[in-house]
């Protein structure tokens, strides 16, 4: 909901909780990498997304996308795919496409 607010609206305070939760993702990421570091990296290239470092949120959207392949959680992955497809179609970029197939891919396995 955060994400989404901040999108929408600009406004800090959303970013400001934005912030507040990723430092708990990271808190869970350090005890349990398992299970957090992949959620971990999309949260980052989510919250990159928004500040408009558009070249750093595509490095994040790429580890995030490759840490799900390596955890799985397949569900989760599907969405980490389709969130990054999002982001590359903003950015008129060619890799788009791919991204959303293997969301598709993933959300049939599912």
């Amino acid at each position: 909901v955060f994400f989404a607010m901040a999108r929408k609206t600009k406004e800090q305070k959303w970013l400001h909780r934005i912030q507040e939760s990723l430092s708990n993702v990271r808190k869970q990421a350090q005890s349990l990498p398992a299970h957090f570091q992949h959620r971990l990296l999309l949260f980052e290239a989510e919250t990159v997304n928004i500040t408009g470092d558009v070249e750093r949120a595509a490095e994040k959207y790429e580890l995030a996308v490759n840490a799900f392949d390596e955890y799985g959680y397949t569900n989760e992955q599907a969405i980490a795919y389709e969130r990054a497809g999002d982001f590359f179609v903003a950015q008129h970029d060619e890799r788009a496409p791919q991204y959303y197939g293997k969301a598709q891919a993933l959300y049939i396995q599912w």
